[in-house]
């Protein structure tokens, strides 16, 4: 079959294996992706044709589908699965999952700062922790290459890839995120670059050693996780949209950005970390994660703070009231007791000197003065 040129949707209707392509989803640097159907196993999924100049000679073909094998067993309910790698005469194919939905780019174009975006940065966070421990690394994360569906779940999408398809090439990949004015019409073509031994990425989003060439391991995921994370949570740009896309480059190599401005301290330690220029500063993902749910606690610790220190004063309160009723209570059970004691005291004596009356008039001799006893002579 004739090469078909990518991004004009000429292949649909076009079977890869048992899947039909049935129409144009997207253009990006790799290739056009379709909406397919599998019509053997009746599911629909993505299909990204990928562009007949990549994949060059069978050692990028054979790079790709080593690739291809490894993003195969990642298996996260943040990660857009890879279903298939299918060889085809004029162009190869990927067949991926089809996650309906915008991208990051679009929801924060469209809501600045996302009312839920410390759970969207604890998903994307997550699909590096899975990805970085089969030692997978991204290499291209950035808000287009992250979907989020209507429930609010979040994909990354395309795992690994910008290196598979490209190798040690010398192109680095300009898309949408890297446009800016004067820069209208990159669309999503490659552009190469002055820079001799760049490697694939996107510039507003690589890390300072993927812009020197250099080896990229994890810590190049987590510094342009800081990037987009801040982006999240300030709802603006780590660098500005002004800025040429040489400008861009030449600040990635350095790691220039916006300082992170807006949000709590924590947080905003946590993103400046990650954007760190030396790699070995840079937190893991699965640092950041731990990072990100103790950050997201906070309101609740504070509440649990509160309410434990609510219940101290209300059991300190408690027990000064108890006391003091006891105090009191104790009080009148004394005073209670002395005058019940008084009271016998009183009683007694009454009842001796009443005693003693009775015994005096008894023992008294009317005789003696020739009249009437009186209690008055009984006393004398």
């Amino acid at each position: 079959m004739p090469n078909t040129p990518l991004g004009s949707g000429s292949m649909v209707g076009r079977r890869v294996g048992s899947i039909r392509l049935m129409e144009p989803l997207g253009f990006g640097g790799a290739g056009e992706v379709y909406l397919g159907v599998d019509e053997r196993l009746d599911r629909k999924v993505a299909v990204k044709a990928i562009r007949g100049e990549i994949r060059l000679d069978d050692e990028a073909r054979a790079r790709l589908l080593r690739e291809a094998r490894v993003l195969s067993q990642l298996e996260h309910p943040n990660v857009c699965r890879l279903y298939e790698y299918i060889q085809g005469e004029d162009s190869d194919f990927l067949v991926l999952e089809l996650v309906e939905g915008e991208t990051l780019r679009d929801v924060l174009g469209t809501d600045g700062v996302p009312r839920d975006a410390m759970p969207l940065a604890e998903q994307i966070v997550q699909a590096l922790v899975a990805a970085h421990a089969m030692s997978i690394v991204h290499r291209d994360l950035k808000p287009a290459n992250i979907m989020v569906t209507e429930d609010r779940r979040v994909k990354v999408l395309d795992f690994g890839l910008a290196k598979a398809l490209r190798g040690e090439s010398e192109r680095v990949c300009i898309t949408e995120e890297d446009q800016s004015v004067g820069h209208s019409d990159l669309g999503g073509r490659d552009l190469t670059l002055t820079k001799a031994g760049a490697i694939p990425g996107t510039p507003r989003y690589m890390s300072p050693e993927q812009a020197r060439g250099e080896r990229v391991g994890p810590a190049g995921d987590i510094y342009s996780l800081g990037l987009v994370l801040q982006e999240v949570f300030t709802g603006v740009r780590p660098l500005q949209d002004t800025d040429e896309v040489a400008v861009l480059y030449q600040k990635a190599m350095w790691g220039e950005s916006l300082p992170v401005e807006g949000v709590q301290r924590d947080l905003k330690e946590l993103i400046t970390e990650c954007k760190a220029l030396n790699f070995v500063d840079r937190p893991s993902a699965e640092g950041v994660s731990e990072r990100l749910r103790w950050i997201a606690e906070a309101p609740a610790r504070r509440i649990r703070k509160t309410v434990k220190a609510a219940f101290v004063v209300i059991l300190v309160v408690a027990t000064i009231v108890s006391t003091i009723g006891f105090v009191r209570a104790r009080k009148a059970q004394v005073e209670a007791q002395a005058s019940a004691v008084a009271a016998q005291q009183a009683q007694a004596e009454a009842e001796a000197v009443a005693s003693f009356l009775e015994e005096m008039l008894a023992s008294a001799d009317p005789g003696v003065m020739g009249r009437d006893v009186r209690v008055i002579d009984v006393i004398d």
